[in-house]
């Protein structure tokens, strides 16, 4: 998890380059993936023709963890994903995030469970300045992680939609 935190990319993608943009993260403890992220990072040594960017999404079946994975970030079909089992034994996971608009300080927040927060798809690049996951293991206890998220640079991480023209 820390590993696609320090590489999160605050774009959108529109889906095979038709329909709504893909928000570059989403958060919702009631859909399958608690958490989808779009994130950076994905070695081409042999320069392929392929985007160095992958879809990301974390869910909880059955007590264990698990990381989900798609190189066609513009398709996050399930039956497509590389799966890859994280922790067994997994009773609880509780993830909030804090917007940038509003902000003041971890204590205060303002802290939100569901992202994002409205369907301006113009916004659907954007990042929150911090995201908190909590973890419970049985037998271990709670594992809480808080994590301060890239604003972005060069128009990546502040609204950009991938697939579309300026």
């Amino acid at each position: 998890i820390e590993g696609d935190m320090r590489h999160v990319v605050g774009a959108s993608r529109k889906p095979s380059g038709r329909g709504d943009p893909i928000p570059a993260m989403t958060l919702d403890a009631d859909d399958t993936y608690w958490l989808t992220l779009l994130r950076g990072g994905y070695a081409n040594p042999l320069n392929l023709p392929r985007s160095e960017l992958i879809r990301v999404g974390y869910r909880l079946e059955d007590e264990t963890l698990w990381r989900d994975s798609w190189t066609d970030v513009g398709n996050p079909d399930v039956e497509l994903a590389k799966k890859q089992k994280l922790i067994k034994g997994v009773t609880e996971v509780m993830v909030r995030a804090m917007p940038r608009l509003g902000a003041k300080t971890v204590d205060t927040g303002p802290w939100v469970d569901r992202l994002p927060q409205d369907s301006d798809v113009r916004k659907f690049g954007e990042l929150p300045m911090a995201l908190e996951i909590t973890i419970i293991i049985e037998g271990r206890g709670e594992l809480k992680r808080l994590f301060a998220l890239p604003k972005g640079e060069g128009g990546i991480g502040t609204g950009t939609i991938i697939g579309e023209p300026p």
